[in-house]
């Protein structure tokens, strides 16, 4: 999906997709961007949760076979400023992302899995409740 077109996550669980070799759309502002966005090495897919009640919700990328970077944008899909969270790298032995943010109902969430380094198979799962240590 893009910020025009993005996937709607109608429920919890594991969504896959391909990112293939693409100029990158969108950066992310609080952690680190792909590194050669203009050279049709990275591309990113945007998905849009919204809940009808507040809570934390957990995001990760654990599984896909690339590096990831995740973040999430409230209400703006293409503003940087509407930014919450970002996460590349879960830890320094793994190449997976993974945040948690803490949902409002009625507000759409824009979920932004974009690639550091190059193309793959994502592999996306949103769950409810914070992620595990």
């Amino acid at each position: 999906g893009t910020c025009e077109d993005p996937v709607d996550i109608t429920e919890l669980g594991v969504y896959t997709a391909s990112l293939r070799t693409a100029r990158n759309q969108l950066d992310p502002r609080l952690c680190d961007a792909c590194v050669n966005p203009g050279g049709g090495r990275c591309s990113e897919s945007v998905y849009r949760y919204r809940t009808q009640q507040a809570g934390q919700v957990c995001v990760t990328t654990d599984g896909s076979n690339f590096d990831t970077v995740l973040y999430v944008r409230a209400a703006n899909c293409d503003s940087a400023q509407a930014e919450m969270s970002c996460n590349d790298d879960a830890n320094d032995a793994s190449s997976h992302s993974q945040l948690q943010f803490a949902a409002q109902p009625n507000v759409d969430y824009f979920i932004v899995a974009d690639s550091w380094a190059g193309p793959g198979r994502l592999r996306l799962t949103i769950s409810e409740g914070a992620c595990p240590q």
